[in-house]
């Protein structure tokens, strides 16, 4: 059965919304300054994403030592999903079977970039990387010193 109720925010995002409360968000382990290093097997596009993405999320203070597993994985969903759209744009969405029909189905690769594209987004919603995973998160230093208005609010965590 799945765990009811929100997910729970990192202490940051608690301290950046004015949530936070040292007598509940004290045992979240708090972000360090030195995340690890993208791992060997990231792919090509994945290790691009790593390398845009992480020095965002460090600075906005949601990654921590326990992500890079969470965040290897996302970065190589982001990967996966390129190489897979890149051979659907080549060789199309229609494959056509060997037997004595000849008959049409998807191509394998749609399959592919459809369930890679489902690891982003699920990726993306536990660093906050979607505007409804922002909402009501206000960017670090949110005390009105980086922008005015709501605008800047709705820019969330990752400041997109």
């Amino acid at each position: 059965m799945p765990k009811r109720g929100p997910k729970k925010k990192p202490a940051e995002a608690h301290l950046a919304a004015g949530t936070y409360r040292e007598d509940r968000h004290a045992t979240i382990k708090m972000p360090v300054d030195d995340f690890p290093e993208p791992p060997d097997w990231l792919g090509e596009h994945g290790l691009n994403e790593w390398r845009r993405l992480q020095p965002i999320l460090s600075s906005r203070g949601l990654l921590t030592e326990v992500d890079w597993m969470a965040f290897s994985l996302l970065c190589q969903a982001w990967h996966d999903y390129i190489e897979a759209t890149q051979k659907v744009a080549a060789e199309g969405i229609i494959a056509i079977g060997g037997g004595e029909n000849g008959s049409e189905y998807q191509a394998p690769a749609v399959g592919v970039a459809n369930k890679a594209w489902q690891r982003v987004i699920k990726g993306c919603q536990e660093f906050g990387c979607t505007p409804s995973a922002r909402t009501g998160i206000v960017p670090k230093g949110g005390d009105g010193s980086e922008g005015e208005g709501s605008d800047q609010k709705a820019r969330g965590v990752v400041g997109f």
